[in-house]
């Protein structure tokens, strides 16, 4: 209730002035809401690993904020955002890319956007970033200037790099796998081990066949050596080359080895190719070879 013995002015000026300090009040209110929006913000912004710092073309610091700090790992060392001016970016972390030419497109272009940057920090950790650089003016000096905009992108290209590695460890086994399953060694008993061949045989297979069989000799102490090719639909020069190296190397070793599975088209192909196996013991099956590989071992097999 208004106090009798105030004028009509003075109840008008005492409500002019409850309005001006409810305006007041609100405008503080929203400063302080719009301040702790801004705040919050910079946080999230921190948390995604994004950051901003401004430099000159000259790459000495003028500002860098509190998600940058953290990128390049120096919060603990400037812990003002203004801490870091006169620094040149070269005293703030390891890093050998072309700043130089970036700097040059920056004058040119005006920006620079999606530049990856992989470096070292002070601490030792690799950092990669994704940057957006782009030429402003400074605020008070009207001088150009470079602000970036840095995103940290370390953790994705550590699990990329971890995801390559998997998969070429994969690759290798699955190679390894191959390559066994290619060029098996079979011991049939003491003495004799049986090397079947399947598919095609190229240069870098004959090195493999011919590493897996001398180490097979040396393991089962073989003294006969079945190469059954069977499985080995084309016989050419290349092909004959590498398997009369196999058994001179087998010969080497002391084991004495029989070819078995000539099929008809292969014999032809031999015959036609003009290439001599006469010195080679070569059998229709692989029966066949088993049987002759007992015996040059002094085994005869009797019938009951």
């Amino acid at each position: 209730m208004a106090d009798a013995g105030k004028t009509k002015q003075e109840l008008f000026d005492e409500l002019v002035t409850a309005k001006q300090e409810l305006a007041d009040l609100k405008a503080v209110v929203a400063a302080h809401a719009e301040q702790q929006l801004s705040v919050n913000q910079q946080k999230m912004l921190e948390a995604a690993g994004v950051g901003m710092y401004l430099y000159k073309f000259d790459g000495s610091m003028l500002f860098m904020d509190q998600g940058a700090l953290k990128i390049f790992e120096i919060e603990d060392v400037y812990q003002d955002p203004y801490a870091v001016q006169g620094k040149k970016i070269g005293d703030l972390m390891v890093y050998t890319g072309p700043r130089g030419r970036l700097r040059a497109e920056m004058r040119e272009r005006g920006k620079a956007l999606g530049v990856l940057y992989h470096f070292q920090t002070l601490k030792g950790n690799q950092r990669w970033c994704l940057h957006d650089s782009y030429v402003i003016q400074h605020p008070e000096t009207g001088e150009d200037i470079i602000q970036a905009i840095i995103r940290d992108i370390t953790k994705q290209k550590l699990a990329e790099a971890e995801q390559q590695q998997l998969q070429e460890e994969i690759i290798e086994a699955q190679q390894r796998a191959i390559q066994e399953l290619s060029t098996p060694i079979i011991p049939v008993m003491d003495g004799i081990i049986v090397m079947p061949l399947i598919g095609s045989i190229d240069s870098l297979r004959a090195k493999d066949l011919l590493r897996t069989l001398l180490a097979g000799i040396g393991t089962y102490r073989a003294r006969v050596v079945i190469l059954d090719i069977t499985g080995v639909s084309i016989v050419d020069t290349g092909i004959v080359n590498h398997l009369d190296k196999t058994i001179q190397a087998a010969r080497l070793k002391g084991a004495r080895t029989i070819v078995t599975g000539i099929s008809d088209a292969v014999a032809e192909t031999i015959v036609d190719l003009g290439i001599d196996w006469s010195g080679i013991d070569t059998l229709a099956d692989l029966r066949t070879g088993l049987i002759a590989a007992l015996d040059c071992l002094g085994i005869r097999l009797a019938r009951k």
